[in-house]
C-alpha cells in the first residue's frame, strides 16, 4: 500500500516544488514514488540513509571510516531501484522526479 497517495498532490498544491528525502531503503524500488512526484510537478532531493555509515554490519565505523564499498553499493542499489531511467543502455538518465 502506498501511504503517500494524495499527500504529494497536496504538497504541490501548497506551492512546494520539491520534497527532501533524508534516507531511503536501497533494497526497495522507488520508481512508483518518483513517478508520482513527477506527475504532480514535484522533484525529490535525495539523501542517503545513515545505515551504511553506522548501522549495517561492516559499517564505516567498523572499516576505520573507509566507506567506499558501503556507499558504492547503496548508490548502485538506488540507481537500480528506480533512480535511473533508460537502463537498457540507451538514453540513460536520472529519473525526472529527482532534482539533480
Amino acid at each position: 500500500r502506498r501511504l503517500h497517495v494524495g499527500d504529494l498532490a497536496l504538497i504541490a498544491s501548497m506551492g512546494a516544488n520539491s520534497v527532501r528525502l533524508y534516507g531511503n531503503d536501497p533494497s526497495q524500488n522507488h520508481e512508483a514514488f518518483l513517478d508520482e512526484l513527477h506527475d504532480v510537478g514535484l522533484k525529490a532531493i535525495v539523501g542517503f540513509s545513515d545505515y551504511p555509515y553506522i548501522q549495517m554490519a561492516g559499517n564505516c565505523i567498523q572499516t576505520d571510516f573507509d566507506c567506499f564499498t558501503q556507499i558504492k553499493d547503496q548508490y548502485a542499489n538506488d540507481l537500480k531501484g528506480g533512480f535511473l531511467k533508460g537502463v537498457n543502455g540507451k538514453d540513460v538518465h536520472y529519473h525526472p522526479g529527482i532534482r539533480t
